[in-house]
């Protein structure tokens, strides 16, 4: 299979705007999609020390967020579910466990059983379950979720379908098709956002799910067809954010 992005997508999806008043975490957002992971991570850890954000506990979750992100980068995964954990936990206490806010933070932890089912397969079916608990709480009425969460929620959720339905006894090409819808729902929740960084790793997602497939036997429709589908997804990742100025990025 074609190597998902390299790009940080996740931990910043709700840091993409300025409508929050935290301008770093938007520039470190860009910086990290650009790979200054150490910088981030440098910039991050000291505003969190100093309680930049305790007064909005939003941010601050957001913050942990972003910052375990760039330890999921140089994969250093313990880390990671340690603040994505925190940030969790400061959702939970300001907004409810029931809440849309807490969603953002079941997503994440579903990004981490995601992360750690290849090599520990009882991982996925942990994945499937807390990426469901994420997308059941994003539609409730209590709370919102910010429309750039909405995309990590939903790709979350179609990854971790995708890998777990593996070990049941559906049709493969079933299973692929069914995945390919949940990231399309993605992908149009990222559309709608306008997020050029969501797009194309959701894009790249898709362009990996007809990669699976090519190399079966059984294909209902031409190899060339599958293969075809799949470049063309790749490159049109590829296109979007060579011309959004961050270059391929490892697509």
């Amino acid at each position: 299979m074609k190597p998902l992005l390299t790009l940080s997508f996740a931990a910043a999806i709700a840091l993409a705007v300025p409508m929050y008043g935290q301008v770093d975490l938007v520039e470190d957002r860009k910086a990290m999609v650009l790979g200054d992971v150490h910088g981030v991570i440098r910039r991050l850890s000291a505003a969190i020390e100093k309680g930049t954000y305790h007064a909005d506990p939003l941010e601050n979750a957001r913050a942990l967020e972003l910052l375990g992100e760039q330890y999921h980068r140089i994969s250093d995964i313990g880390h990671a579910k340690e603040l994505w954990d925190e940030a969790l936990h400061l959702r939970q206490r300001t907004y409810g466990d029931s809440s849309a806010e807490a969603a953002t933070g079941y997503a994440y932890r579903a990004r981490y059983h995601n992360y750690m089912a290849a090599p520990q397969v009882d991982h996925q079916g942990l994945a499937l379950q807390v990426a469901t608990c994420a997308r059941n709480l994003s539609h409730t009425k209590r709370g919102q979720v910010d429309p750039l969460e909405r995309v990590l929620i939903l790709r979350e959720y179609g990854y971790a379908f995708k890998v777990a339905a593996m070990t049941t006894t559906m049709d493969g090409h079933v299973r692929l098709k069914t995945t390919r819808s949940y990231f399309r729902e993605a992908l149009r929740a990222a559309t709608a956002a306008r997020d050029t960084v969501w797009m194309a790793q959701v894009l790249h997602d898709i362009g990996n799910t007809f990669t699976d497939a090519a190399g079966w036997d059984d294909l209902p429709v031409p190899r060339s067809q599958i293969v075809d589908s799949a470049l063309f997804h790749y490159a049109r990742s590829i296109e979007l954010m060579t011309d959004a100025g961050y270059g391929n990025s490892g697509a």
